[in-house]
């Protein structure tokens, strides 16, 4: 049962949902969520199920697509408590406001948002609100799969960019969280992976292209980020893994809609 408690407190880091206090029950001294790590991708399987029902409602009801799409993405965001959008605004912030490494995390560590942040929030989720209003009008039960698909590979995707870079600096969320290890990434994309391909199969009658770009897109996404944040900050923060999921989940929904 090691790996139901797991999800649990990964859903505890990762969402607002109340999990109460059992699942962190006589855990060892040296336990961090790091070490949870690789069920990130089934938590956010989890936490995509809600708004992935909101469009198989709309298939069933015929319900207009936009405004379906908005409400679903809406609807996650509040289950996470926009975790990832607030990372993913603080990044935008510090790579486009800064010029040195510590003005960048300086930048990022402000809780205000500035234009940067506001821009990259906004096209972020019209992005992701478009590509799956486009996809409610071809079939609204494809849509809520891929919804959860893309989910569940983005997390994939945040371990993976959490692993691969050093922490930025010795303080923070990150700091604090630890840093998953080699098996605990690799078992982030063994989940994720084969979960992600299953439903995106499901959703595509088992279509090969979209598939084939949904791989590259990730590994894509992962990489060039990774890279530019090694550059930009010598590591990762909390906001840059949190980053890492919205910029993953924009892309590979957008591919997704043009490919479907």
């Amino acid at each position: 049962m090691s790996w139901y408690w797991a999800i649990l407190r990964s859903l505890s880091f990762l969402s607002r949902l109340p999990v109460g206090n059992r699942p962190f029950d006589n855990l060892p001294q040296n336990w961090s969520v790091a070490d949870d790590a690789w069920a990130f991708p089934l938590t956010g399987f989890i936490l995509a199920l809600p708004g992935a029902s909101i469009f198989w409602l709309a298939a069933a009801f015929d319900l207009p697509a936009l405004p379906v799409s908005v409400l679903a993405c809406a609807f996650t965001m509040l289950l996470t408590g926009a975790l990832h959008e607030d990372g993913l605004a603080d990044v935008a912030d510090g790579f486009g406001g800064g010029s040195k490494k510590e003005r960048r995390l300086e930048i990022m560590k402000d809780s205000s948002i500035g234009t940067y942040g506001a821009l990259a929030l906004i096209i972020g989720f019209l992005v992701i609100a478009t590509s799956t209003a486009h996809l409610i009008g071809t079939s609204g039960a494809a849509a809520g799969t891929i919804f959860i698909a893309v989910h569940v590979a983005s997390r994939s995707i945040m371990v993976w960019h959490w692993h691969a870079l050093p922490a930025a600096k010795g303080e923070g969320v990150a700091s604090q969280a630890g840093q998953p290890s080699a098996k605990g990434a690799w078992y982030a994309l063994v989940t994720g992976g084969p979960l992600t391909a299953l439903l995106i199969g499901v959703a595509t009658q088992f279509a090969l292209l979209p598939l084939i770009i949904a791989t590259l897109i990730g590994a894509a996404i992962s990489k060039s980020f990774s890279r530019l944040t090694l550059k930009l900050l010598g590591g990762h923060t909390g906001d840059t893994i949190g980053a890492s999921q919205q910029l993953s989940l924009a892309a590979l929904m957008c591919a997704l809609a043009m490919t479907v």
